[in-house]
Parts: structure tokens; sequence; C-alpha cells
């Protein structure tokens, strides 16, 4: 990437506050410092440095961007590796899993006591 830093401006109103601005993964996994408007779902994202406003952007645009380097891209790029969308999906498989096998226990055992009572003669 050519570029220096990244910025998410959002007007904080009803509607952005629910946004989870998928940007800021993609900035990081790029390795850039990344600028975002106070939201919800990037307070707690490492290195996403949060502020309102553009003096607020300006300031960190020379303090934290200015010296800015590869390892520092590298570390970004390295914590939300296993944020992309194979690594949620391989997360949401193994619950899927279980829950596919517990069904699957669960149509055995209605399908056994269905031949029990069918073999009583109910």
């Amino acid at each position: 990437s050519h570029w220096r830093a990244a910025w998410m401006p959002f007007r904080v109103n009803e509607l952005t506050r629910g946004v989870n601005p998928l940007k800021a993964r993609e900035y990081l996994a790029a390795g850039l410092p990344t600028f975002g408007t106070d939201l919800p779902e990037l307070r707690d994202m490492h290195d996403v440095c949060i502020g309102q406003g553009a003096e607020s952007v300006l300031r960190w645009l020379d303090d934290e961007a200015s010296c800015d380097d590869l390892v520092l891209r590298r570390v970004r790029s390295a914590r939300v590796e296993n944020e992309d969308w194979s690594a949620r999906a391989q997360q949401l498989r193994q619950p899927a899993l279980r829950v596919a096998r517990g069904c699957s226990e669960m149509d055995r055992v209605a399908t056994a006591r269905f031949e029990l009572k069918r073999g009583m003669g109910a």
C-alpha cells in the first residue's frame, strides 16, 4: 500500500453507533496506522486511534502516523490476522457442527423411543 495512514470519519448518530466498520480491519491488515470516529465497535480495537474533529486527526497524523515504520505495520497486520472471513467462518463452523451432532443424537433418541413405543403396541 502506498497510503501513509487511514482515516474513517463518521458522523455519530443512531445509525452509525450500530455500525461495524469492516474497513478498520482491512486498513489494519494492510498495516496502516488507523484513526476513527468514536464508535462502539472501534473502541476495543487495538491500533485504532479514536477521536473527534479535524484537529485531532491532524494531531494524530503528526504524532502517530509520522513515526510509522515497517515493524509497526507488521504488528498491526498480525493483530488482525485471525479476523478475516475464513477465520470467522471457522469460528462459526465448530459450534454449528456441535449443534448438528446434537440434533443427530436427538433424532436417534427420538427414533429409538418411537420404535420402542411401536414395539409395545402404542
